[in-house]
């Protein structure tokens, strides 16, 4: 089941042919979608749909993106906000100032776009319950082409969404490949937890947001979610665990 199903989105552009294409792309993951071509029609929107999520352009007449996000974050319902853009000057610092949890230029491929939506909607759906952990984990990787390859690593950041897991360079997967995950307990107080999910994003390169790994969406949540609930209660499984 799609992280989406079920998730208010507010797309927000005024080029009707990449509202209604990603519009569509989120309807079919299980999304509730609106729409608004400028700013000022979006707030409109947001006084009777409380959206997880807003994707919105950077220039539009009326009211700029940046001016919109800036008033969603000062709202009585604050939410995290995609920006996308033609252009690339000066955004960046400008939109970091911001807080935009994602900015993507355009033309932009719409495969990457939902992986950030993906990404986006994991950390807010985890962040109230999610564990940092470092334990054994067995990886087994299928890319789209059938093709699979194992190792293993150390995982962190298990949420009620996914987890994250810490990987090199060669070990990362593509962007929606399926990947099969095994925890390994250091001691032999319960089984090991399986489970299955897929690459919704990925990170290539140590940075001070976090090292090198990949996101997976658990394909079951509730199945892996009582598995690893009943994991995290074995604290001696676990080293310094913290619940934020």
């Amino acid at each position: 089941m799609s992280i989406l199903k079920d998730k208010s989105i507010l797309v927000v552009d005024d080029e009707v042919d990449l509202v209604d294409m990603l519009k569509e792309a989120l309807e079919a993951e299980g999304a509730i979608v609106k729409t608004a071509k400028d700013g000022d029609s979006a707030l409109d929107v947001l006084k009777n749909f409380k959206a997880d999520l807003v994707i919105t352009d950077a220039k539009m007449p009326k009211m700029s993106g940046f001016e919109l996000i800036d008033r969603i974050n000062h709202s009585k319902m604050p939410c995290p906000c995609i920006m996308v853009s033609g252009y690339a000057e000066g955004l960046e610092k400008k939109a970091h100032d911001l807080g935009v949890a994602a900015l993507i230029m355009k033309p932009y491929q719409l495969t990457n776009l939902i992986s950030f939506v993906h990404k986006i909607l994991m950390q807010a759906t985890g962040r109230k319950r999610r564990l940092y952990v470092r334990v054994q984990c067995q990886i087994d990787l299928t890319t789209s082409f059938g093709k699979t390859r194992s190792f293993h690593t150390v995982t962190f950041n298990i949420s009620e969404a996914g987890l994250f897991v810490l990987s090199s360079k060669q070990n990362l997967p593509a962007i929606g490949d399926t990947v099969t995950f095994e925890i390994l307990p250091q001691e032999k107080i319960t089984e090991a937890i399986q489970g299955k999910g897929i690459c919704r994003w990925i990170r290539h390169e140590s940075s001070p947001q976090g090292p090198a790994g990949f996101g997976v969406e658990f394909m079951d949540p509730s199945e892996e979610l009582s598995s690893l609930m009943s994991f995290m209660i074995n604290k001696k499984q676990i080293l310094d665990p913290e619940w934020i």
